[in-house]
């Protein structure tokens, strides 16, 4: 006897990812249960992405529209999806065996939840990963507020994650025309009317290798990403719950922070300054971090800032030899150094950047506006076997 689909609908936006989207496709169809339907959604491509779906012309169902970004695809996706729930899975991405279980499990158990999302296995370049996930419990749970758990670092991803049908008439759809920062920006309205069911396990696979993601690419767009414009209107509206205030502020901050980072990175610091002002009126955050962006977005060269990195690598081994180790201001600006010469290059539908991790006899050291939770910790880093 064939196991009856359950009722999830999958909706996988492509563009030019015919390198990548037969896994993607073969990782769905080996799903047990199978998902009601797989809907691609082709954005346009040119290259040979819709001659690999015809190989599975008869196992899904493929839409092709004009190139309008990623947001317009899966919204196109969601108005013709007929499951109760639509789980969303990027064309260069995979899921492992047992993710839709896990899925339509949460869903059993949660019904009042908003999203039902897995941790997932992050896959860099060269091969190395880590796992985003939420360290404990490793079971079932319901998170009722999303951005104090974000605040210790990513752990869900838009490829680990489903949304009832009926949400979306609540919240709205995808923000089209958005540079970057559309699906976080869906998932924080979410939280802020709904809690989200959660699976601490890696069940999905982010292949950050692959070229050519939304990622890859930075903006001049002077708008603040999408999550701020958003929280602000809430705010104004009066539906930001006073439980989550502190915490959805200083998320705000830090999806600014890093938004000053990509402006950095493609030259433009007029707008960088605009934003790490903002975000410093929304939260307060990591000083050191705060300050080198700042110096940096008002014309400090970054061969100062190369300069400095090798001072606190001779203060590194100086302290070393005499058996102490570097504090956390020495460790929190060469991370700031890093980001600098690099770039904005964290994922984009990630997470947004973690603080740094405190150490034991460093509790005076915490710049916090808020107490984190305990459950609020991710191993977010921990690199897999």
């Amino acid at each position: 006897m064939m196991t009856p689909p359950c009722p999830i609908s999958v909706v996988m936006p492509a563009y030019n990812a015919g390198q990548w989207i037969g896994r993607a496709i073969e990782s769905v169809l080996a799903q047990t249960p199978p998902p009601l339907e797989l809907i691609v959604v082709d954005d346009g491509s040119s290259d040979t992405t819709p001659n690999v779906c015809v190989r599975y012309s008869h196992r899904i169902r493929y839409i092709r529209q004009q190139n309008r970004g990623a947001a317009a695809a899966r919204n196109t996706g969601i108005r013709a999806a007929r499951g109760e729930l639509v789980a969303f899975l990027n064309a260069d991405d995979e899921w492992c065996d047992g993710f839709l279980e896990a899925i339509a499990r949460l869903r059993d158990r949660f019904p009042e939840a908003g999203a039902y999302a897995t941790g997932f296995r992050c896959i860099l370049p060269g091969g190395r990963c880590f796992d985003a996930v939420l360290s404990d419990p490793s079971g079932p749970r319901l998170i009722r507020d999303y951005f104090a758990h974000s605040l210790a670092g990513p752990f869900m991803y838009t490829s680990s994650i489903a949304v009832p049908r009926s949400v979306f008439s609540q919240v709205g759809y995808f923000a089209e025309g958005e540079p970057m920062g559309e699906d976080l920006d869906m998932w924080g309205r979410i939280a802020l009317a709904f809690p989200v069911a959660y699976w601490a396990q890696p069940l999905a696979l982010y292949h950050q290798e692959a070229s050519g993601r939304v990622c890859d690419h930075h903006s001049r767009d002077p708008r603040y990403p999408p999550f701020v414009r958003s929280y602000q209107k809430a705010v104004r509206e009066g539906r930001v719950p006073p439980e989550m205030k502190a915490a959805v502020a200083r998320y705000c901050s830090y999806l600014l922070l890093d938004y000053a980072k990509a402006l950095l990175y493609v030259g433009d610091s007029k707008c960088a300054r605009l934003a790490l002002e903002q975000a410093a009126s929304l939260a307060r955050l990591p000083a050191l971090e705060l300050a080198g962006v700042w110096l940096a977005a008002h014309g400090v060269p970054i061969a100062w800032m190369r300069t400095a990195r090798r001072g606190v690598r001779v203060l590194r081994a100086v302290l070393g030899v005499r058996g102490s180790r570097p504090g956390r201001w020495a460790r929190t600006l060469m991370r700031s150094i890093d980001l600098l010469r690099h770039g904005a290059r964290e994922p984009v539908g990630a997470g947004v950047l973690a603080p740094p991790a405190q150490d034991a006899g460093d509790s005076g050291s915490r710049n916090l506006s808020a107490p984190e939770p305990a459950e609020a910790a991710a191993s977010v880093g921990r690199e897999s076997p």
